[in-house]
């Protein structure tokens, strides 16, 4: 399904990327200048922490730019500038969501009980189980 480490090492180009975790924004802190998102750990792995554990895009199209993932705890994050400039609130509003590139695929998968398959947009097209256990 490739992911943000293996776009990173050139096995494939970031559009490849066939795995997407939604989170939506839940929260804004202008003096920290941070945003914090509803997914945590729990939704994709703790993997990639000095990478931003992959990349933010957000929701409907378009890249985010200077936002990283800083840190992830169990069912949040915090999102703040990779270059220290001030986050554009108004872009991201809070409910509106966005999509992280995950460190590693199959991490990420795992986290979940289902996939919801997209094909070319933003509607589910299909539902595939998760299978658990070795």
């Amino acid at each position: 399904m490739y992911d943000f480490n293996q776009h990173l090492i050139g096995s494939c180009k970031r559009e490849e990327i066939g795995v997407k975790v939604l989170t939506r924004v839940v929260g804004h802190y202008k003096k920290t200048n941070k945003l914090q998102i509803d997914c945590g750990w729990t939704g994709c792995s703790q993997q990639g922490k000095e990478y931003g554990f992959g990349a933010i895009e957000k929701w409907g199209g378009g890249g985010s730019g200077d936002l990283v993932i800083e840190n992830l705890k169990q069912e949040a994050g915090t999102v703040g500038s990779k270059s220290g400039k001030p986050i554009d609130f108004d872009k991201y509003p809070v409910g509106s969501l966005l999509y992280i590139l995950p460190w590693h695929s199959c991490a990420a998968v795992h986290q979940h009980r289902k996939i919801n398959v997209v094909e070319g947009g933003d509607e589910v097209t299909e539902e595939w189980k998760v299978v658990d256990g070795w």
